[in-house]
């Protein structure tokens, strides 16, 4: 049986290539967790009602929408890392 994936595992001989990848899962990992995490949270710690909660959320999936696509349109003008450096200081206050 042949498994088309592993048949690229040589990608992962080179360093900058393995490095991205493993911040990207990193990072990908932590935003993810935020985001399951944070409602039960509310719920659970915090005594929320589940619409109360839905309303504390929505703010961060409308922002998620629309940076999505104003990036989607800038990303090709600016350098990547530029990009970067920005998303990081604008998601921290969407954080806290």
């Amino acid at each position: 049986m042949r498994l088309p994936l592993l048949n690229h595992l040589h990608l992962f001989r080179d360093r900058s290539f393995a490095t991205a990848t493993l911040i990207t899962g990193v990072f990908g990992l932590g935003l993810f967790g935020t985001t399951a995490m944070q409602p039960l949270m509310l719920e659970g710690l915090l005594n929320y009602m589940p619409e109360t909660t839905g309303w504390a959320m929505f703010p961060r999936g409308v922002a998620s929408a629309v940076t999505r696509m104003i990036v989607g349109r800038l990303i090709n003008r600016y350098q990547p890392r530029l990009s970067v450096q920005r998303c990081r200081i604008g998601c921290r206050p969407a954080d806290w």
